[in-house]
């Protein structure tokens, strides 16, 4: 499953962590994972949108109990979804890796995509079948690859993208 077509390319790091971050939420739905320390995950992940202060923002993640780092788990999530635990883990902590590897250094894309690659398959999906690349796309990652804060409309054009 791996994205061989070059699908990623031209999306800027937010709608990389969007597009993980939504493909988090589809995997939940499908294994019916309901846990408030992954929401707030998911949450802080999308105020990434429109984030104007990228290193206040990544610092937030040290008030999360799954900050996708390679910390340990919350044991409530662990117990309860023993069979999704470990792949839940590695996705956060690739969704996690696509900013967190990009905070302090240059852009590598190639990099950025490959962490979303590696996102797809733990979810089992096709990202560029779930969702129009096409939208995600038209937010322009500039030289650095964060672009700008993501306009209002276009956050709302890519949250219908997740059709629940």
């Amino acid at each position: 499953m791996l994205n061989k077509n070059n699908e990623f390319k031209g999306l800027s790091i937010r709608a990389l962590v969007a597009l993980g971050t939504f493909s988090l939420k589809l995997y939940s739905k499908k294994y019916h994972i309901n846990n408030s320390d992954l929401d707030e995950f998911i949450d802080l992940n999308l105020k990434l949108l429109i984030a104007e202060d990228l290193l206040k923002w990544n610092n937030e993640f040290s008030s999360v109990e799954v900050t996708g780092l390679g910390d340990p788990f919350p044991i409530d999530l662990v117990e309860k979804y023993p069979e999704h635990s470990l792949k839940l883990d590695l996705i956060t902590q690739n969704i996690r890796e696509i900013s967190a590897s990009q905070i302090y250094g240059s852009w590598n894309s190639d990099l950025t995509y490959k962490l979303l690659y590696h996102v797809q398959e733990l979810c089992d999906i096709e990202i560029n079948r779930e969702f129009n690349l096409n939208l995600f796309k038209e937010h322009n990652p500039g030289t650095e690859g964060w672009g700008t804060i993501v306009s209002e409309n276009l956050v709302g054009k890519w949250l219908i993208q997740l059709k629940y």
